[in-house]
């Protein structure tokens, strides 16, 4: 072990090795900038500008200790932090332990690469953990923030000697995902020694590393795993007990601790990262794509057919004219850490006239536009009786309107060819959304701002005069918020309620799904009217854990017929968010939510209730010990049910859930 003169030694040459980088002119380095660390060569509590405690006893797991702050139970001592669980009585827990996060000092990065070096605890039901959670966990609930577990290790007999390194997330169905690796020592325990731990991590994937060996690596480029495209912060806990590892034993000592020698982070901006515009206009020029500069690093870039690179191809950054298809800009560049093919996928943009779709007899000083682009000319035509005042051959203009409806379209033409734009003037009244002309087509998805344009009692009823939320259609009276994946509706109340006009393509019965979210113990419910008839009747919502916990409810199946032109959501009584509405062929091959696995029970653990949402109509539910004592039976014919546990014993218990197709699943719960 070094001493704390050693590690003193230590940072006289980093500081030297960032000088040496300076005077050189590097302004990024992938494999030496040190850009946050905590060497622990000080003395008492962890250094409070870089460390903060959580505390409290009710944790996630079934976890069994109490985290607390101060010196019982994390210290710098002898260059060392020494977080220590003990067995000891406190706020109502038999253990006590650590935990400490960099989140609210500014400690979080996005990408590069984190280190400890620890020697770590062992024993049966001994949990130690050096990880990061996404920076926006507050607001974003997990795994939908993200998490990168560097080393954890469940302690006990054989568990002593192998660490694991796993990324939490959720997937496209709002599922939790998660894969990993472990690494097992040849001999001996991790108890025996200090060892380093380290993650390195870029737009492309994240690699496992102890002592400097690699045993996993993630793929991460695809969207399903855009948690990581995000800034992360350092949590240190030792924890105690938990589903994971057991709880303790007859063979577990205490007080174990687990020793941390140093924590370090890299080179965490724009690591290896092309950065540029993702979405682009067909023969757009001077896009600039770049990368960060080091004159140790070389580059080559490439465009595809049709787009042209207009500065040299070996610099850290390209002009490109774009051409008429959309493609891949790629990059291949060498640095002192390895050569890497980085790849940003751009896609074509459409063009969109700007301006009102409404209009009253012979207003003027109407104004439209579209992007204006070098290379392009532009020719526009206007309805019947109305009149260009300025800007014709430009991208832009000026219009005053006599009193047919009609139509403003512009004919874009460029080295890709002639676009033919057309926006629907027309005077006011109730119309579909986004376009006045074109209905939500079902079976389809219907998104819930798109509710139909003609404002608060035409289309739409809300009991508060403004928009209270933060996503589109400032200018209405509905709270529309950004959530699960896109724009919902925000807090519903009593009495409200919201039409879409529609078009049946297919007559038929279909499947129904609708993405929900509630803080409320008690929220709904709704309806859906088609042409003014309630077709699934009253829509239960439940408890989902939280206004940003949206989860999939199944409210049954539904005839559409041809003649159907509106759909109505009816607030019977609020207290809910509202996401998308799926109507769709009922096939278990293609929807996957019909699959057991997808039922949802929330909280758990829990102390006073439950929810269990399930993608097929429950029929029973039972509660039964482990010991296989039937303790509690509930009829229910609905996709979800909540139902107080208040009578119960602490303890973990079995709940079997029957389905109206047959099924027969069982999953635990716990009772706090």
């Amino acid at each position: 072990m070094r001493d704390t003169r050693s590690k003193q030694l230590t940072r006289i040459i980093l500081a030297f090795i960032t000088y040496f980088l300076l005077i050189h002119h590097v302004t990024f380095s992938q494999c030496l900038e040190l850009v946050w660390s905590d060497e622990f060569d000080y003395t008492g509590l962890p250094d409070p500008n870089k460390w903060t405690f959580e505390t409290g006893g009710n944790w996630y797991n079934n976890e069994l200790q109490y985290y607390r702050d101060g010196t019982n139970n994390a210290e710098v001592m002898n260059g060392k932090l020494v977080i220590t669980a003990k067995e000891e009585s406190f706020g109502g827990n038999d253990y006590t332990s650590a935990r400490m996060i960099t989140f609210q000092n500014g400690g979080y990065w996005q990408y590069g690469k984190v280190e400890a070096r620890i020697k770590l605890p062992y024993g049966q039901g001994i949990w130690p953990a050096f990880w990061m959670l996404g920076k926006n966990f507050e607001t974003v609930p997990w795994p939908a923030c993200g998490e990168i577990d560097i080393m954890e290790m469940i302690g006990g007999g054989d568990n002593d000697k192998t660490i694991h390194g796993t990324a939490h997330w959720e997937d496209y169905n709002s599922n939790h995902a998660y894969v990993g690796g472990s690494k097992t020592l040849s001999s001996g325990i991790y108890a025996d020694d200090f060892h380093v731990f380290s993650m390195e991590w870029n737009a492309q994937q994240i690699k496992w590393f102890m002592d400097g060996i690699q045993y996993y690596s993630l793929d991460i480029s695809s969207q399903d795993k855009s948690e990581f495209d995000a800034e992360f912060f350092i949590i240190l806990n030792v924890a105690v007990g938990g589903d994971w590892p057991g709880n303790p034993d007859a063979t577990t000592v205490f007080p174990q601790t687990m020793e941390i020698d140093y924590v370090r982070v890299y080179s965490s901006e724009n690591y290896l990262k092309i950065v540029g515009p993702d979405e682009v206009y067909s023969a757009e020029q001077d896009l600039l794509y770049q990368l960060p500069y080091d004159p140790g690093s070389s580059y080559s870039w490439s465009v595809p057919a049709g787009a042209e690179i207009t500065t040299p191809v070996d610099s850290n950054a390209v002009s490109v004219n774009w051409g008429c298809e959309e493609g891949t800009i790629a990059c291949n560049i060498t640095t002192a850490c390895g050569n890497y093919e980085l790849e940003y996928p751009v896609k074509l943009k459409e063009y969109q006239i700007t301006g009102d779709h409404f209009f009253t007899d012979n207003q003027t000083g109407m104004a439209y536009s579209v992007p204006e682009l070098s290379g392009n000319t532009y020719t526009w035509f206007v309805p019947p009786g109305a009149t260009i005042t300025s800007g014709q051959g430009t991208h832009s203009i000026l219009l005053d309107m006599g009193t047919e409806e009609g139509q403003v379209k512009v004919e874009i033409e460029n080295v890709c060819g002639k676009d033919t734009l057309v926006k629907h003037l027309l005077h006011p009244g109730q119309y579909p959304y986004p376009d006045p002309m074109k209905p939500h087509i079902l079976p389809g998805t219907i998104y819930p701002v798109e509710f139909d344009y003609g404002g608060d009692g035409v289309a739409y009823h809300d009991n508060t005069a403004v928009n209270q939320g933060n996503a589109s259609r400032q200018d209405e009276y509905v709270d529309t918020e950004w959530n699960d994946g896109g724009e919902t509706i925000g807090y519903v109340l009593t009495g409200e309620w919201l039409e879409y006009t529609i078009q049946v393509d297919t007559p038929g019965v279909y499947f129904t799904e609708l993405r929900v979210s509630s803080d409320m113990t008690t929220p709904g419910p709704m309806k859906i009217l088609i042409n003014g008839e309630d077709r699934l009747g009253n829509i239960p919502i439940s408890y989902t854990g939280g206004w940003s916990s949206f989860v999939s409810i199944f409210p049954g199946q539904i005839q559409l017929y041809a003649s159907d032109t509106l759909l109505r959501y009816e607030i019977v009584s609020g207290g809910f968010n509202i996401g998308r509405l799926r109507i769709v062929s009922y096939d278990p091959s293609l929807v996957r939510e019909v699959s057991p696995d997808m039922i949802r029970i929330f909280p758990n653990p829990t102390a006073d209730f439950i929810t269990v949402i399930s993608p097929e109509v429950i029929r029973r539910l039972e509660i039964v010990t482990l010991s296989g004592e039937l303790v509690e039976a509930l009829s229910v014919d609905d996709s979800s049910s909540s139902f107080s546990v208040n009578g119960l014993k602490p303890g973990i218990y079995a709940l079997r859930i029957t389905t109206k197709g047959g099924k027969h699943i069982i999953r635990k719960i716990i009772k706090l």
